[in-house]
């Protein structure tokens, strides 16, 4: 899975393409060149790619926290059609509530020491098990 790591008030262009293949979908930063093609876009939380055919999805990265985008079918986030966005900086992104619940025990954000080169960690690169 891919981590891509995004400033607070940065706007990003993803490309979906509809095709099965590893790493087909792709993701565009452009911080601050993105300008919206609507007055009143549609709000929506799923988008069908029919196959041969793509979609571009664009927004402002304004709400800092951790979220994930991927494919409905299981299959095809096993293919690479899956990722996550971190958006903002650690000290950036919300502790959770007082008295909140920790079943699991207490999260701790994985330290992304990431290089210039490298955008991507795996879930031994992040300690996750």
């Amino acid at each position: 899975m891919e981590i891509y790591l995004v400033l607070i008030q940065c706007k990003i262009a993803m490309v979906l393409v509809g095709q099965i293949l590893r790493g087909s979908m792709g993701m565009l930063k452009e911080c601050h060149k993105v300008q919206r093609m609507s007055q009143s876009p549609t709000l929506r939380d799923t988008i069908l790619v029919p196959t041969g055919g793509y979609v571009v999805i664009r927004f402002r990265a304004k709400n800092p926290g951790w979220w994930f985008a991927h494919c409905h079918l299981q299959i095809h986030d096993m293919a690479g059609m899956a990722f996550a966005f971190r958006i903002g900086n650690g000290d950036e992104i919300p502790k959770p509530p007082e008295g909140f619940p920790h079943s699991c025990g207490i999260y701790e954000q994985p330290s992304l020491n990431l290089s210039p080169k490298s955008k991507t960690r795996t879930n031994k690169d992040l300690n996750i098990n």
